[in-house]
């Protein structure tokens, strides 16, 4: 009994101290945020802040500047509006990769047709395919679209299949459901969009949220699509616009950059992934591990 409780013991001071490891960055981050421009300038640079300097979350929206349509109009801050077009981003980018990726593995799962399989292994192959090598025959594509300079490539093409990754993952959950519901459901009249949509999607809830997880977040912390395909401030991302924020901070004619308002501007954009994070953990968690099993 005592032997067990050293060991537990043990094994929870080892993951705590881990954890506290790689807490660090997010401690940092969150500390410099409210930093002053006096304690940036600090040598040996302090940990703690000398004063809690709440108001860089108010400062950093006008340093990044404001939004002057061609009329000379001011339309709000900036740093607003990359918040306000990731946040849309986001939702159509996963509500395309779950709808598109589901009925894809339903496809691959459930409906028995000649070159199902010799399909699903070109999808895999495309896992293969480094990302660089398409950024040239895309762009032709968004270009002859009309495209570029809009919000499309950063959600549209995930509508189109939902990603390789999150087919097969899907298609693993869907194995398990049983085909002797799908086929009373077939006798009672049910289409095979019925029967996806009211049969298996309820019982993948936990796959489908981990699918919507995992995207949300890859598609926040994406720098390199707006990077190519919009030029428009007003358009661009958080994550575009605080990384715009090291090297130029526009403020009225002129540029600045405020160090500490930059780990202020990284600490808002931390937000959203870490809050998507804490609340999915337990999904995260179930998925892998329900994978594993049926694996």
């Amino acid at each position: 009994m005592k032997g067990n409780t050293l060991r537990k013991s043990a094994i929870y001071t080892v993951l705590v101290v881990f954890a506290a490891i790689f807490m660090i960055p997010i401690f940092l981050i969150a500390s410099m945020s409210l930093f002053s421009e006096a304690d940036m300038l600090e040598i040996p640079r302090r940990i703690f802040p000398s004063v809690l300097s709440f108001s860089n979350y108010k400062e950093v929206f006008k340093v990044i500047g404001v939004y002057i349509d061609d009329y000379g109009v001011e339309r709000g801050y900036l740093l607003t509006r990359y918040l306000l077009n990731s946040l849309l981003v986001v939702v159509l980018y996963v509500t395309g990769c779950v709808l598109s990726a589901s009925m894809c593995a339903y496809s691959f799962t459930k409906i028995k047709f000649r070159g199902r399989e010799a399909m699903f292994w070109v999808v895999l192959a495309t896992m293969m395919i480094p990302s660089t090598v398409t950024i040239i025959p895309l762009y032709s594509i968004y270009y002859s679209l009309h495209w570029i300079d809009t919000l499309f490539p950063l959600w549209a093409p995930i509508w189109f299949g939902g990603g390789a990754v999150n087919i097969f993952l899907l298609r693993q959950f869907m194995h398990g459901f049983p085909n002797e519901i799908l086929e009373s459901a077939s006798i009672d009249g049910a289409g095979h969009i019925r029967k996806w949509l009211c049969f298996v999607m309820p019982n993948i809830v936990p796959s489908l949220l981990y699918v919507a997880l995992t995207s949300a977040l890859a598609v926040w912390n994406d720098f390199q699509t707006p990077l190519l395909y919009i030029y428009k401030k007003e358009l661009w991302t958080i994550a575009r616009g605080v990384t715009a924020m090291v090297k130029t901070n526009g403020v009225a004619q002129g540029y600045k950059t405020t160090r500490h308002l930059m780990f202020t501007a990284c600490m808002i954009m931390s937000i959203f992934p870490l809050a998507l994070f804490i609340a999915g953990q337990r999904y995260f968690i179930e998925s892998v591990s329900i994978t594993g099993i049926k694996g």
